[in-house]
């Protein structure tokens, strides 16, 4: 059986971007190793998604390779997703987004996929409403880990 497909964001989500880009930027602690579990034992398959331009292709997938991220199925840019991500994972046939922005994750849940919110600092202000079914806050990759899990055995 092929694993399920999952939408990893970039920015803010696998790791902290300064502003000038990938050169100082270092993956979430267990960011990783999370990712690379995952690939390994088929719990998922990874689509990383996320709204830079084509324009900073080569210097993302660099940085995911420099790093050791898992090879996705795909890796999606503005340019690709121009109806949004949640458009873009319903016709690929994703089951779930993981975001640092609510209102992508609510579009995301509106849509019929689980959104997997990345409850960071930076973000508390744009907090989702508490009660928004099919959106799920986590702060540490390995809480997510587990989120992922139970969600996939469930089917």
């Amino acid at each position: 059986m092929t694993p399920p497909l999952i939408g990893i964001d970039i920015d803010d989500t696998i790791a902290f971007w300064p502003p000038d880009g990938v050169s100082l930027a270092v993956p979430e602690e267990d960011a990783v190793e999370v990712l690379q579990r995952w690939t390994e034992e088929s719990i998922v398959r990874i689509v990383y998604i996320t709204s830079r331009k084509q324009k900073r292709r080569e210097e993302t997938e660099s940085w995911l390779k420099q790093y050791g991220f898992p090879r996705a199925d795909h890796v999606l840019y503005e340019e690709d997703i121009p109806g949004g991500k949640p458009l873009a994972l319903n016709q690929r046939g994703a089951f779930a987004l993981v975001d640092d922005m609510p209102r992508t994750l609510e579009a995301a849940v509106a849509a019929g996929l689980t959104g997997y919110w990345h409850n960071i600092p930076k973000n508390g202000h744009m907090a989702p409403a508490a009660s928004h079914p099919g959106l799920h806050p986590w702060q540490a990759w390995r809480e997510l880990d587990l989120m992922v899990r139970l969600h996939v055995r469930a089917g």
